[in-house]
């Protein structure tokens, strides 16, 4: 029995020794030892930040605007993303043409055509008091250009209002005017479409100013 179980042992070590691969087999491999990684080839690139934008940030002064145009304006910024208040102020022009609706009935029709405009929502008014032929008129606004007189004109016969024409008329009056700060690039494009809208408008690089801040509509 004893030499029975020595035979059985003796048999399992010879069929596991047949079995077992051998570690020198791989020395018969070198095609595939060549693709082994070497971990102390393996070296790590550091990620490189960009650059921050150096692109610089404008400031523009855009104007001159009737309270009119001025209410119009303030509603297109309201659309820009802008990260500074527009600072709103008034410069002092010299104007040469009037847009202005002739005298009808005294002062009794020139009250009736001022809540009449008043309604459509004009807001650019005044009624004309002085000796001349034009007392108790309404002017719809001052313009140093004919150009921006007909643009007004044309304003305001979109509105609804009719009969009125431009003339020469020398005075001096107040305009609004805005600066715009830390514009980039794609608000600057934005902007200028913007003052296409709005004949005889300019913009111009910033100067120190007194200035009111514009909150959004």
């Amino acid at each position: 029995m004893t030499t029975l179980l020595f035979c059985v042992l003796m048999l399992a070590n010879l069929v596991l020794l047949v079995f077992q691969p051998s570690d020198t087999s791989r020395l018969h491999e070198p095609a595939r030892l060549q693709q082994q990684l070497h971990a102390e080839r393996i070296s790590l690139t550091p990620a490189v930040p960009k650059p921050a934008s150096t692109e610089p940030a404008a400031c523009i002064e855009i104007g001159n605007f009737t309270p009119q145009m001025a209410s119009a304006f303030e509603s297109r910024l309201s659309r820009l993303s802008l990260l500074a208040l527009p600072q709103k102020h008034y410069v002092t022009e010299q104007g040469t043409h009037m847009v202005y609706l002739p005298p009808q009935n005294g002062q009794a029709g020139a009250t009736r055509k001022l809540a009449q405009l008043r309604q459509l929502g004009w807001t650019d008014l005044y009624l004309i008091q002085d000796q001349s032929a034009r007392r108790w008129g309404i002017s719809l606004g001052l313009f140093k250009s004919a150009e921006s007189a007909q643009a007004q004109l044309a304003l305001a016969e979109k509105a609804g209002v009719t009969g009125a024409r431009v003339e020469i008329y020398p005075m001096t009056f107040a305009r609004a005017a805005y600066q715009l700060r830390n514009l980039d690039s794609k608000t600057l494009a934005a902007l200028d479409v913007i003052r296409t809208e709005f004949a005889g408008i300019t913009s111009h690089p910033c100067e120190p100013i007194d200035a009111v801040p514009v909150r959004p509509q």
